[in-house]
């Protein structure tokens, strides 16, 4: 790997609300906003929109993210200098019941604050939606009854509603588990609407997801509103619980024709044991699936594969997958990573949804994450502790063939809510794959390096914001980006995120400032 700093220049340049740089090492520009500087810990925490008039995020505050608790947020526009140019605190005042902040979703050229609302008396739970007017960032008067539920036992522990969009932001599918003691399957409910959150179609679906014995991975949308469930079964009452043991199965509830046309099928490779599935729909409206696999024969034997399915029968037309290469860390002893460490580390892989290129080529991502339960030393209280690992890069071409996997070396640890500050954020270009995620200043080393450990906690002098970026062919540059004065900073994942086919908007944070950066990566022949 490649070791760059980039720093932000000369003194005059710190003084201007903004600027852009070339950032070294790659063909993209930083566009850098002014530093900001924030009452309560109200910090910038998910970048749900954006377009011709700038970038849409939320603000809460930092006791509220640690907790975990979903209040109403402040929403904030960024024009393209990354400046702030409007906000405002989002309150509903049309509901007889108290709301719940669910999420802001971001439809077409519509953003909705979605919330719910709790009926205890009746035991109903109701979500509605209401649309942001985006030249006042204030909500519309009309408020939109999407979905409702009832629900048994105490309100705290109502179920919740599931929500989805399409990969290109025209549909929506809301969906959750109805309450059925007397049937020891799950019954679920979907609906799908269009990007005015008009209902399209709905449907209730008793399915073979049997209490105990499965669990469900994902929900997929396609363009056209087709809907793809993903789940996981195992035969025995805590299989679920052993994830590392090859005791398990996929199956893909496919729902098609406005809802009227369902199936179930098990997509599988003759002698390989796929430990990982992920789903989605290429430009033919074909689903794909791409994950990790394990060889029956020979267990050390592990790598990726991809799959497209006929859209009439369901069953693989077209199957690639290739071996991973062997991973040599550099330490003290020099060792190699053992057999039993590769083979437990594939199934601690998670997998976010696979991108589908223009080209018909995807990327998928995969982080390896394990929890561990604790408890807090000066609270006694109990306390999870999360280890967020390496990330895997998978790259397929357009002919469906799996080209290379890269795998990005890192160490992260979360614990008492930090999770905010773990994971990563990505951003698919054309021809390159752009990573950015918190890191210790130790890892920019050249070579293959045994991770330092990254800790939220940690003094600043021991933290930094990595920007990792993977070529056509896989190959990697890791490079320190800073954006402020100062290098060793912080940012949030879901502060990130890639705002259009060639930029990315980043956070930079470190006590009560922060800043935001637009990086603009060079325009290639399919944009």
């Amino acid at each position: 790997m490649k070791k760059t700093l980039l720093t932000l220049g000369t003194a005059i340049m710190l003084c201007l609300p903004s600027y852009s740089q070339q950032v070294p090492g790659t063909q993209a520009n930083i566009h850098l906003g002014s530093q900001n500087y924030v009452k309560n810990n109200m910090m910038p925490s998910q970048i749900v929109g954006s377009d011709d008039q700038g970038t849409y995020i939320t603000k809460v505050s930092l006791k509220d993210e640690l907790r975990n608790i979903h209040d109403f947020p402040i929403l904030e526009r960024y024009n393209k200098q990354m400046e702030l140019s409007q906000f405002r605190e989002l309150k509903v005042t049309s509901t007889d019941h108290p709301a719940q902040f669910e999420r802001i979703i971001e439809l077409g050229d519509n953003l909705y604050c979605l919330y719910s609302t709790l009926e205890r008396g009746t035991k109903t739970k109701v979500l509605l939606a209401q649309k942001i007017n985006k030249t006042t960032l204030s909500l519309e008067n009309e408020v939109l009854a999407i979905q409702s539920l009832n629900y048994d036992g105490p309100a705290y522990d109502s179920p919740s509603f599931n929500i989805k969009s399409s990969a290109d932001g025209s549909m929506l599918l809301v969906s959750h588990i109805l309450s059925n003691p007397k049937s020891k399957n799950e019954l679920l409910s979907f609906q799908v609407l269009d990007r005015h959150l008009n209902t399209q179609w709905a449907i209730d679906y008793t399915s073979e997801l049997e209490h105990g014995h499965c669990l469900l991975e994902n929900y997929h949308l396609s363009p056209k509103g087709d809907v793809y469930v993903l789940t996981k079964h195992v035969k025995k009452n805590g299989d679920l619980e052993k994830f590392w043991e090859p005791n398990y199965h996929y199956q893909i509830l496919a729902i098609k024709n406005q809802g009227k046309k369902t199936q179930i099928f098990s997509p599988e490779i003759k002698g390989k044991f796929l430990t990982k599935m992920q789903i989605a729909t290429n430009l033919e409206n074909e689903l794909v699936c791409a994950g990790l696999y394990q060889d029956e024969k020979a267990s050390n034997s592990v790598g990726s594969y991809f799959m497209t399915l006929d859209s009439s029968n369901e069953l693989p037309k077209q199957i690639s997958f290739k071996e991973f290469d062997p991973v040599t860390v550099t330490s003290e002893t020099n060792k190699k990573i053992s057999k039993q460490e590769k083979q437990l580390g594939i199934f601690a892989y998670n997998l976010n949804d696979i991108v589908m290129r223009n080209d018909g080529g995807a990327i998928l991502i995969a982080e390896q994450a394990t929890m561990m339960a604790g408890n807090s030393p000066r609270s006694a209280r109990h306390s999870n502790k999360i280890s967020y690992n390496n990330i895997a890069v998978i790259s397929i071409d357009p002919d469906g063939q799996v080209m290379w996997t890269e795998e990005i070396q890192k160490n992260q640890i979360a614990m008492g809510g930090y999770n905010s500050f773990s994971s990563y954020a990505t951003a698919v270009m054309h021809d390159k794959v752009y990573l950015v995620f918190n890191d210790n200043p130790e890892n920019l080393c050249n070579g293959v390096c045994e991770p330092v450990l990254f800790n939220p906690k940690a003094p600043q002098k021991d933290v930094l914001v990595a920007l990792v970026e993977l070529d056509w062919n896989g190959k990697i540059k890791k490079e320190a980006l800073s954006l402020s004065q100062n290098i060793n900073i912080l940012t949030k994942p879901s502060a990130c995120k890639q705002v259009s086919k060639n930029e990315m908007v980043v956070l930079g944070q470190y006590n009560k400032e922060y800043r935001l950066a637009r990086l603009e990566f060079e325009k290639t022949f399919s944009y």
